[in-house]
């Protein structure tokens, strides 16, 4: 099983990637292009990542689609 995270996209697309270390998420922080960013969490593959990200960020944000 992989760690993933995620984020969301300025444009109000969600994003899920595999784990590497700390400065994945460090590089998406920084970024001017990321409005929220979340994880990392152990998961079984991409579409239960993704679905950890929405229930994530449903909690603190406002997602268009969901």
């Amino acid at each position: 099983m992989n760690q993933w995270w995620g984020y969301l996209h300025k444009e109000g697309t969600l994003h899920v990637k595999v784990y590497f270390g700390p400065e994945d998420i460090m590089e998406a922080h920084e970024s001017p292009f990321v409005d929220a960013v979340a994880g990392p969490w152990e998961c079984n593959g991409r579409e239960e990542a993704l679905e950890k990200l929405k229930v994530v960020l449903s909690l603190t944000t406002t997602i268009k689609g969901l």
